[in-house]
């Protein structure tokens, strides 16, 4: 029998598409009357409905294949809810909006849009797209019910099949509705539609009742809500993600942002913005006609996202949603023919495996079980480590937006959050304004303009000037070491605002207009940390300046030497502490600016201004703690060195050559011996967690004890500096500050101790003769 589904396996197949000898609709000639699945008000009868499902759903969990069979009852009441859905003529003024008015005004402004474009997109009989849009309104609408049951702190799965199964949902929804969810979109061994559709693996041609399957799922997403609405007893729907995280790509420049820190660093880290892109849809067709990357059965696909984007449309949201599962199924057939691996990996489903999607396809390496076992690739390269030749295929600036956009925890995971409905949001503004915009549609055209079938020399100059800027995407903006550096350049920034500051206002403290604050003492300097030792590149020079000197102190990538994998290992964490480093750093010169100018304003009661009088005296110092904390995660993460010692420890130099263990242990400890430690008085409360998640990762830490020591040093220290700051207990300041060098000390000597060890043992694995 021919294919009724061309990226689908049998099993799969016969599970979801139409039987070719048996019509799933009701027929004219039956005797018996059809059973009816809907009220007068279009919503699900749970009677009729309950006794339509397969058994293996009913008995549950579902742990196996369904027997395809067992599904024949529940595709014909998915044929008869279409039929009964109130399809009226285009010339009649009531739509699917107008029937469901009640149920969409209970979603909020993101989740009414999006049913609105849901419902007008399956009327138009747009089923695919209607199938995607309409899976993050039911995704959302889950979660959200959720969230309004529970506490707002108490976790919430991800998944559909996860968030079926939250008690708190399970008591709101009845289980028929539950069940018929499990069996439209539960797990690979049910029907399964909404991964089929996101992850590309259905096109037009396919023989899948997607009219059928959507009026089900339309009619079960406005029952649900009629349920949560009576359970919730009249209370508004909270919504969990009405304002997307914003990701920086680089806005196209603009005077208000000549200045602006993030503006400045996307500029200087990762070269030009991406050119504008007039008449895009017009361009996007043309490629869409002539390029092979368009497989034959997604043309029209394609062309139907692209009318998104002309004006008139819902959303030009639409077209990120309706292109994504595209992108991916083009990527996917690319990188089974590069990769040489076995046909059928470019099928959705293999004997209860998952699919071969975009987390495997920008891997660096090629699972074994993807090649059959006479495959000639298994001779030439260890089963562990197969090279994925897509980079090769592609080239490393198209691999490396591929990984922000799509991949990486720290960037906006677009096809994740897209799919699951946390950008809903983007359907109620024109999303071409956006940056990341720009970022994804170059990325699109480019892979278009790569594969054109004819002569690539009729390219527009819009393209050319596109792949130009692509060639230029020369590392990661979200990776885990660019983050660090950003994030490192970012406390950098704050600091030589300060100074900024400082030196234009020149404020005063009591009634001699000559006495001035000193920005910051620099307490500790490494040889090999040339930036924060530096009070020249934390203080002087203007941002643009500063951030290309700092940048060239620091590697692009994170160097693969044995010095970088001592303290390195756990970036993420890193991350966190510097941001707890920015955040002290703030509320310093928050509280130093404001109190200047209460005071210059004569606004300060005279105990404030007492205290004032104390505390200025001390800034420098204190913010010299805030750049000793960046001082040492430069020194130990971001440019540790073969043989690194401590230059200066409070002012006492060290010595020049690489000492001994002993010695650099007494030079750290001379040194703290001969710190003078002033007794302050008095800072205010934190509210800061630097050891908080950011939910970046969720492996396991594999960093050595020295490195968790030192982090936990790092974060212990940043949180008692901003409680006893904020407190006005400037006294307990110093103390954590010294407790702090003491245990670097210890580290510092250790890890010296292990580099001889090292340098020793390679020694004598060349021919060395132990004394």
């Amino acid at each position: 029998m021919p294919s009724r589904a061309a990226f689908l396996p049998p099993l799969v197949e016969e599970l979801v598409c139409n039987e070719r000898d048996f019509s799933l609709r009701p027929s004219a000639t039956q005797n018996l009357p059809l059973p009816s699945f809907l009220d007068d008000h279009g919503l699900l009868s749970i009677e009729a409905t309950q006794h339509c499902l397969p058994q293996a759903v009913i008995n549950g969990p579902v742990t196996t294949a369904i027997n395809p069979r067992d599904l024949d009852s529940f595709k014909k009441a998915c044929t008869i809810v279409m039929s009964e859905l109130p399809m009226l003529p285009v010339d009649q003024l009531i739509t699917l909006g107008d029937v469901y008015s009640d149920q969409l005004s209970w979603l909020g402004t993101p989740g009414k849009k999006a049913a609105e474009i849901w419902l007008r997109l399956y009327e138009k009989g747009n089923f695919d797209q209607a199938w995607l849009v309409g899976s993050t309104v039911l995704e959302q609408l889950l979660g959200n019910i959720i969230f309004s049951l529970q506490k707002p702190d108490k976790f919430i799965p991800f998944l559909v099949r996860d968030l079926v199964a939250v008690p708190c949902l399970t008591k709101c929804i009845d289980r028929t509705l539950i069940r018929i969810l499990k069996t439209m979109i539960g797990s690979p061994l049910t029907l399964n539609i909404r991964n089929l559709l996101w992850h590309g693996f259905i096109i037009p041609g396919d023989e899948i009742p997607l009219d059928a399957y959507g009026a089900m799922l339309i009619v079960t997403t406005m029952t649900i809500i009629k349920d949560a609405k009576a359970k919730l007893a009249g209370l508004t729907l909270a919504i969990r993600h009405l304002h997307p995280k914003s990701y920086y790509f680089g806005p196209q420049l603009q005077a208000s942002l000549a200045d602006d820190f993030d503006h400045v660093f996307e500029r200087v880290a990762f070269g030009p913005n991406p050119p504008p892109l007039p008449h895009l849809a017009e361009i996007l067709q043309a490629l869409i006609m002539e390029s092979k990357f368009v497989t034959s059965g997604t043309v029209e696909q394609w062309s139907a996202a692209c009318q998104h984007l002309e004006s008139g449309s819902d959303s030009s949201f639409v077209f990120v949603m309706s292109s994504l599962p595209l992108v991916e199924h083009a990527l996917r057939l690319v990188y089974v023919a590069v990769n040489q691996c076995k046909e059928d990996r470019r099928n959705a489903l293999i004997d209860g495996e998952y699919y071969l999607t975009l987390d495997v396809i920008l891997d660096k390496f090629v699972p074994v079980d993807y090649y059959d076992s006479g495959s000639s690739i298994l001779n030439n390269y260890d089963s562990s480590s197969i090279p994925n030749k897509l980079p090769t295929e592609l080239g490393t600036e198209v691999m490396n937006l591929l990984n922000d956009l799509f991949l990486l925890d720290l960037g906006p995971r677009l096809r994740d959050r897209t799919s699951h409905g946390e950008l809903n949001s983007y359907l109620t503004v024109d999303i071409t304004k956006e940056p990341w915009f720009a970022c994804y549609i170059g990325l699109v055209i480019r892979l278009l303009s790569k594969y054109m079938s004819s002569d690539t020399r009729g390219l527009s100059e819009e393209i050319e000037q596109n792949n130009s800027w692509i060639a230029q995407y020369s590392t990661c903006r979200f990776n885990e070491w660019s983050t660090l550096k950003k994030e490192a350049s970012r406390c950098q920034a704050l600091l030589s605002k300060y100074s900024e500051w400082l030196a234009s206002s020149n404020p005063t403290v009591g009634d001699n207009p000559a006495e001035s604050t000193l920005p910051v003492e620099l307490i500790l300097r490494f040889k090999d940390a040339s930036v924060f030792s530096n009070e020249e590149s934390i203080l002087r020079a203007p941002l643009e300046h500063q951030l290309r000197a700092t940048l060239s102190s620091w590697s692009a990538e994170k160097p693969e030497k044995p010095a970088f994998s001592a303290f390195a290992t756990n970036l993420p964490a890193w991350i966190i502490i510097l941001q707890g480093i920015q955040e002290a750093i703030q509320r310093v010169v928050a509280k130093v600016t404001t109190l200047s100018e209460q005071l210059a304003k004569h606004q300060l009661s005279s105990r404030s201004r007492k205290q004032f009088e104390v505390m200025r005296p001390l800034i420098p110092r204190f913010l010299g703690m805030l750049v000793g904390c960046l001082t040492l995660v430069e020194h130990f993460v971001l440019t540790p060195s073969a043989c690194a010692s401590p230059a200066t420890f409070g002012g006492v130099l060290a010595s020049t050559s690489c000492p001994d263990s002993l010695s650099a242990r007494r030079n750290i400890s001379s040194a703290l011996e001969a710190m003078t430690i002033s007794e302050p008085s008095t800072p205010r409360p934190s509210t800061t967690s630097t050891s908080s998640s950011t939910g970046a990762t969720q492996l396991i830490d594999r960093s050595s004890s020295a490195e968790i020591q030192l982090r936990l040093k790092l974060t212990t220290f940043v949180d008692k500096f901003v409680s006893n700051f904020d407190r006005a207990k400037l006294s307990m300041i110093e103390p954590a500050w010294e407790d702090l060098l003491k245990n670097v000390g210890i580290l510092e000597g250790g890890r010296q101790e292990g580099e001889e060890q090292q340098q020793k043992t390679r020694w004598l694995a060349e021919g060395g003769v132990e004394e």
